[in-house]
């Protein structure tokens, strides 16, 4: 297992980033024809909300709170049929 050495304002920065990287999956995957192309991309996203679970329990222990991942996939819900574009 490999450990890295954080700090507070590391940790924070790489949720939101993480955070903005799971949005963008969810688009691509709402978007994508291919089936063995979007399950690769549910477990890539999969991956990374739990990764992004593990950082909000560290941000959580240092006294702070983060927008959560449920929080992040109701915006990304009302987001997604917009940019699937109008129905044929």
């Amino acid at each position: 297992m490999v450990e890295v050495d954080c700090t507070n304002s590391e940790i924070e920065l790489l949720h939101e980033v993480l955070v903005g990287q799971i949005a963008d999956l969810r688009m691509e995957i709402a978007c994508t024809d291919r089936r063995e192309f979007r399950e690769f991309l549910y477990k890539r996203r999969d991956f990374m909300e739990e990764f992004v679970r593990r950082l909000e329990k560290e941000i959580e222990a240092g006294g702070r709170e983060m927008i959560g991942m449920k929080v992040m996939e109701n915006l990304t819900q009302v987001a997604a049929p917009r940019l699937k574009g109008p129905e044929k």
